[in-house]
């Protein structure tokens, strides 16, 4: 899962932190807390007052700067990820694929 974050929440910290606790948490503590990991897209200027947040309660999940990490065989998993994922869109995508040919191909890769 892939949050960006709202461009007019750049200069107010205390609302974003609002929203991620009143918002944001409650419903993937509901629905997916635990098969989900947490990555922002880009560097907020706020991040040390949500960090707290995400210590707290996503800290086993969330990708990112001064986040608390489980090890390296983390890290390790985590690049094999994103090498395999990369290698699936490289065989899926490659030649630019019409979306029967996208489909088949990612049929046939899983």
């Amino acid at each position: 899962m892939v949050c960006p974050k709202p461009k007019f929440m750049d200069h107010f910290s205390s609302n974003y932190k609002d929203m991620l606790e009143v918002f944001f948490y409650p419903q993937l503590k509901e629905e997916i807390l635990n098969t989900v990991y947490f990555q922002q897209e880009g560097a907020p200027p706020h991040y040390l007052s949500s960090n707290e947040f995400f210590e707290l309660n996503l800290w086993r999940q969330c990708i990112g700067r001064a986040v608390p990490s489980n090890g390296l065989p983390i890290i390790r998993i985590r690049l094999a990820f994103f090498f395999i994922w990369g290698y699936i869109k490289e065989i899926c995508y490659d030649p630019t694929p019409t979306n029967t040919e996208l489909s088949n191909n990612i049929i046939h890769v899983f």
